[in-house]
C-alpha cells in the first residue's frame, strides 16, 4: 500500500486564516444622498455604518448610549479615518478629542445605532481599530 501525503493541518488552517485577513476589502467612505450631515463608512466586513458628522471645533454635546465615535481627516487626496472608539465618559471624550486634533482630525463622526457595548466594539474593530479599554456607556457631557 502506498503511503499517503501527510498534511500539517495546523499550518494549513493558519495560512488560510492569514490569506483571508490579507484579502479583506479596505475601509472606505461612501457618499449619501442626504445633505443632513450624514456620512457612511463601509468596514472590512462590507457592512455600512452611517455616522453623523461634526466639525472638530464643534463636537457633539453628548455621546449616544452604546454608540461609537470616529475621527476623520479630510485633505486633497480624500478622507481617512484616524481613530475610532466605543462611547466613553465625558472626561475621556475630551481627552480623545484633543488627541484626535493633535493627529490632524478635522471631523468627528458619531454612530448611534448600536444597541450594546459588544456591537459598538465590533463596529470599531470592523473599521480596523483595536478596542483598547472597556467602554463606558450612558455618560455624556
Amino acid at each position: 500500500m502506498a503511503r499517503g501525503r501527510q498534511i500539517d493541518w495546523a499550518r494549513a488552517t493558519s495560512a488560510l486564516r492569514q490569506a483571508k485577513w490579507e484579502a479583506r476589502p479596505p475601509v472606505r467612505e461612501e457618499r449619501l444622498r442626504s445633505g443632513d450631515g450624514l456620512v457612511a463608512w463601509r468596514g472590512h466586513s462590507g457592512k455600512r455604518y452611517v455616522f453623523h458628522s461634526f466639525p472638530l471645533a464643534a463636537p457633539p454635546s453628548a455621546l449616544p448610549r452604546g454608540g461609537a465615535v470616529a475621527a476623520v481627516t479630510r485633505g486633497d487626496e480624500g478622507s481617512a479615518l484616524l481613530r475610532a472608539s466605543p462611547a466613553m465618559p465625558a472626561e475621556a471624550f475630551r481627552d480623545w478629542l484633543r488627541d484626535a486634533g493633535d493627529e490632524g482630525a478635522t471631523e468627528i463622526l458619531v454612530h448611534a445605532l448600536t444597541r450594546s457595548p459588544d456591537q459598538a466594539s465590533a463596529l470599531v474593530e470592523d473599521l480596523g481599530f483595536e478596542v483598547r479599554e472597556s467602554p463606558c456607556y450612558g455618560i455624556g457631557f
